[in-house]
């Protein structure tokens, strides 16, 4: 197993927030401290500059990035509402697209078969919602299991959701559950070195434990180095990066 080893500070305490690889670099958007609602930072080296903030307000956003271009929706303007905000950022500029289909925040995403997937929300009512856009339009597409703050990863050509302890997977047609998993939500999932690996699952007392998944079973990984919570994670040069849980802490792995 790897190990985890103190990186670049971040721009500022960052929770809440999402992470991608946009052009490259690993950028973070957004969080729910108060002030950094609209930020959005691109980390160039050992360097981190501010990008153009998102033209509107809310904490809970997602962000992912679909055809090289850098997407942002959804997120929680105050302390119950949820928006049906959705932006595209490319050379520089935001362009606001078609409304959500629905309010949401904390939503999951991933991109499956060239079509952008989007599972799940916080707030009573949008745990169980699966909508896809292609580019022109939103498709609601089925029930999955509930997600509420958990992990969405594509591993081998199919659709996985973790959340709580239950493991889900979608073949581009229905969901079956797989199994059990770590109890896990609000950390962050990724794929590596043909690995499902979700970090910072949410035991009580601890959350900095980190497994894989081969296709099999789940087996414990070098634990996170700090208490890895409402932070975001990323895989960029052959390493997992994870950042955040309202601290400044940047690791790589």
């Amino acid at each position: 197993m790897g190990t985890f080893t103190a990186d670049v500070t971040l721009p500022y305490n960052f929770a809440g927030g999402s992470a991608v690889v946009y052009n490259g670099k690993i950028t973070i958007v957004g969080g729910f401290a108060s002030g950094t609602y609209s930020n959005v930072y691109a980390l160039d080296g050992s360097t981190w500059s501010s990008l153009t903030t998102t033209p509107y307000s809310a904490r809970g956003k997602t962000a992912v990035v679909y055809n090289n271009d850098l997407y942002v929706f959804g997120g929680s303007p105050n302390t119950d509402g949820h928006t049906t905000d959705f932006y595209k950022y490319s050379n520089g500029a935001w362009t606001q697209l078609t409304s959500l289909p629905w309010a949401c925040s904390y939503a999951n995403a991933a991109v499956y078969n060239n079509e952008l997937h989007v599972i799940g929300s916080a707030g009573s009512g949008y745990y169980t919602k699966h909508y896809k856009w292609d580019g022109n339009s939103w498709t609601e597409v089925s029930t999955p299991p509930t997600l509420y703050q958990g992990g969405l990863v594509v591993y081998n050509n199919e659709l996985h959701l973790m959340n709580g302890t239950v493991h889900s997977k979608w073949d581009g047609t229905s969901w079956t559950r797989v199994g059990s998993c770590p109890s896990f939500n609000q950390g962050g999932a990724v794929v590596y070195r043909g690995k499902i690996h979700i970090l910072g699952t949410s035991t009580t007392t601890n959350k900095n434990e980190h497994y894989s998944w081969s296709g099999s079973s789940w087996t414990a990984e070098t634990s996170c180095p700090y208490q890895f919570y409402y932070g975001a994670a990323v895989v960029n040069d052959d390493r997992i990066h994870i950042m955040g849980s309202n601290v400044s802490s940047y690791r790589k792995y």
